[in-house]
């Protein structure tokens, strides 16, 4: 069993599922908390969920069975499944915290997804990735000058996220915020060369 941990960059689900959302907004991975598997105990069995199946946020879409209880894992989003971890099929007995689905995440409906998003932080207001993630769905629904409040949170609260300066670059060229946008591009070149030099 691993030691505890909760990185920064998850999303989490009261019911101790989350998810990692990728730079794109359309793709997500999702797993199970450390405090999940602890729980679980030694585990004996796991099907994983078929490619194309739709999930909604809150349900279950599939169980994992260990030597304690069968367990419902609960999706943190909604979308459908384009990619399945099998190994957990055929050895279900190892880290269930590793990625184990690849989700689609459902974007085509951004006032459909505020509230979603809005509850994650209720949930964690210190939760940095969702602030980023209520910023880009604010701009998709003409809200620019609370998508920049948004992304600015989301930078407040972790500043090495270069998706939301990429995203505040671009809110503050819309809104004709000059000084501001070329104060964000020049953290992102300052911060690209820092990873270079790592």
């Amino acid at each position: 069993m691993p030691q505890e941990s909760y990185p920064d960059d998850l999303l989490y689900h009261p019911e101790h599922d989350w998810a990692r959302v990728d730079a794109d907004g359309e793709h997500a991975v999702l797993g199970i908390t450390w405090f999940a598997q602890d729980s679980l105990g030694e585990v004996v069995f796991f099907d994983p969920p078929s490619v194309g199946t739709a999930v909604s946020k809150d349900a279950s879409y599939t169980e994992v069975e260990s030597v304690k209880a069968v367990s419902d894992v609960i999706a943190p989003l909604s979308g459908e499944i384009v990619e399945v971890n099998e190994a957990l099929g055929d050895n279900p007995d190892i880290d269930l915290q590793l990625a184990y689905v690849e989700l689609l995440l459902d974007t085509s409906r951004p006032d459909a997804a505020l509230p979603r998003i809005d509850k994650v932080i209720a949930a964690d207001p210190r939760a940095p990735l969702a602030h980023f993630w209520r910023a880009k769905v604010l701009l998709e629904l003409h809200r620019p000058a609370d998508a920049a409040a948004a992304a600015e949170e989301s930078i407040r609260l972790q500043s090495e996220l270069p998706e939301a300066h990429n995203l505040l670059i671009r809110i503050y060229q819309m809104q004709g915020r000059t000084k501001e946008a070329a104060q964000q591009a020049q953290w992102l070149r300052d911060y690209q060369r820092r990873v270079v030099l790592h």
